[in-house]
């Protein structure tokens, strides 16, 4: 499961360490948490409620999906680093249906209708 990551991120280290990534996808009444996460700086996890997963990676509680890999390499990509992981758990969270996930795109949030 690929995926490219700012290098100059914060939490560069919480994703890849020790050997493990997560991808989490927010709910549409996530909004707020997806801004905390996205600014450069700061302690991106204050007052966030979160768990450890079956591969010790953080997992935001109350997000709509996560997956959890296993790091298998990283590979530079200009200001990005790209994430190579293999998928070791999938979790659906225990949220309502209607709640559909949170979309981000051209700098707007959306949602699937």
């Amino acid at each position: 499961m690929p995926r490219a990551l700012p290098a100059t991120t914060v939490t560069q280290p919480l994703r890849t360490s020790p050997g493990t990534v997560r991808r989490q996808h927010l709910a549409t009444d996530q909004q707020q948490l997806c801004r905390q996460f996205a600014v450069t700086g700061g302690d991106k996890f204050a007052g966030v409620e979160w768990h450890p997963g079956s591969n010790g990676a953080p997992l935001l509680n109350g997000a709509l999906a996560t997956i959890e890999c296993e790091l298998v390499d990283t590979f530079p990509g200009g200001d990005h680093v790209i994430v190579l992981g293999r998928i070791t758990a999938l979790d659906p969270a225990d949220r309502p249906r209607e709640t559909g996930p949170l979309l981000y795109y051209r700098r707007t949030y959306g949602r699937l209708r």
